[in-house]
């Protein structure tokens, strides 16, 4: 698995799994400072550093995204 990183805005190649282990983090934090109604995909895509774009490319709105990343930590518990 090949996982490569670069400085300041250049794009940053990883693996959909690293890339979606962000998003999660970046959207867990997110909601834990706005709250789940106020949280945007815009604001989770700057937190993890990438654009809402890529945020798109994984999930299909911000509530897929907030539903698969709350019934991934679920069955993690």
């Amino acid at each position: 698995m090949n996982i490569h990183y670069c400085n300041g805005s250049d794009l940053k190649r990883l693996t959909p799994e690293a890339t979606q282990a962000k998003i999660r983090t970046a959207l867990v934090e997110e909601v834990a400072k706005q709250g789940i109604g106020a949280t945007s995909v815009g604001a989770v895509a700057k937190r993890a550093g990438m654009s809402a774009g890529t945020i798109n490319l994984h999930f299909e709105n911000k509530e897929d995204m907030q539903w698969k990343v709350i019934l991934q930590i679920k069955t993690e518990i």
